[in-house]
């Protein structure tokens, strides 16, 4: 996958170290998050965040994105591909500035990536803090259904998918 065809609107690339402070300013937008899934935002975490991949993955499967208009961060988006199978791509996180919503970006955004990776896999999946309406309500208008849930930490999380054929 060519992280540049993630998006025809918004400049898409790799994060690196030299991003993490306007990541950390763009994660510090959306305290809705972080009080549903601590904990709250840290320079260490994103550094965490650049390179932790699940199981049986390597940083080669990773997409640690940034989505960026006229030179603002708006964006991010943590993708592992080929997970937990060849046929899904696993959405780990997706974040935009939350002095921006409302305004058709997180969904915008993600309209051309399921375009994208439906050149690739059948499957889009994640998962959401199920108490945290915020996110149900995102996903769910994108329509991606719940297939299972799991408790993580006595955190409840919707696993979500949606096909991409």
């Amino acid at each position: 996958m060519k992280i540049s065809q993630f998006s025809n609107h918004y400049q898409v690339r790799k994060l690196t170290e030299a991003d993490l402070e306007q990541v950390l300013v763009l994660y510090q937008t959306n305290p809705l998050y972080f009080e549903h899934y601590p904990p709250s935002p840290s320079l260490e975490g994103l550094r965490q965040d650049l390179v932790n991949c699940p199981p049986g993955k390597d940083l080669s499967d990773k997409y640690f994105v940034g989505y960026w208009w006229d030179n603002q961060l708006v964006a991010v988006l943590d993708l592992i591909a080929d997970y937990p199978d060849d046929q899904i791509a696993y959405i780990g996180l997706f974040m935009v500035d939350g002095s921006l919503a409302g305004q058709g970006i997180g969904s915008k955004i993600m309209a051309e990536l399921e375009s994208q990776l439906g050149q690739y896999f059948q499957k889009v999946r994640l998962g959401y803090v199920v108490a945290n309406p915020q996110a149900s309500r995102f996903w769910q208008k994108k329509c991606f259904e719940r297939v299972a849930e799991k408790t993580v930490e006595s955190i409840q999380i919707c696993i979500a998918e949606k096909s991409l054929l």
